[in-house]
């Protein structure tokens, strides 16, 4: 393909025969015009991206912020496979902690947290999940 430089016409197909999605932005489609079989290609951009809701339901998970990078606010999603004490807190480059979002008692479940950083300086911060005997560290940018 060269980014829509070249044109072709199309023929209109009386009847569908076949359809594969091949991947999620080809799908390869057969069909009929009178008595010629006539095979062809489609190609789609992905319209989505990610939501993150493919977390393991049997394990720990901290996963990346979205939107990442934001300005001034993004949401940080986690899950926990058991209940206990939880701490996720933001920290600077140099490793000064910024702001605690989540630092209490919780059962197993999936959460999300909102983080604003409007009273922040653009930059490279961190967010840490602690959970028993997890921990897991994420970067995200904050851009004005």
């Amino acid at each position: 393909m060269d980014g829509g430089q070249t044109w072709s016409s199309d023929t209109l197909v009386n009847n569908t025969i076949d359809a594969h999605q091949v991947n999620p932005s080809i799908a390869v489609k057969s069909g009929a015009v009178d008595t010629v079989l006539i095979v062809w290609q489609e190609e789609r951009m992905p319209t989505g991206i990610d939501d993150g809701n493919s977390f393991n339901p049997t394990g720990f998970r901290l996963a990346q912020n979205y939107p990442n990078p934001f300005n001034p606010a993004t949401t940080i999603r986690f899950q926990l496979p058991q209940s206990g004490f939880v701490s996720l807190k933001v920290y600077d480059l140099t490793g000064r902690e910024v702001a605690v979002l989540v630092n209490e008692q919780k059962p197993a479940g999936t959460y999300q947290v909102n983080f604003d950083a409007g009273q922040l300086a653009s930059g490279v911060y961190f967010y840490r999940l602690q959970a028993g005997n997890f921990q897991q560290t994420r970067k995200m940018l904050l851009m004005r």
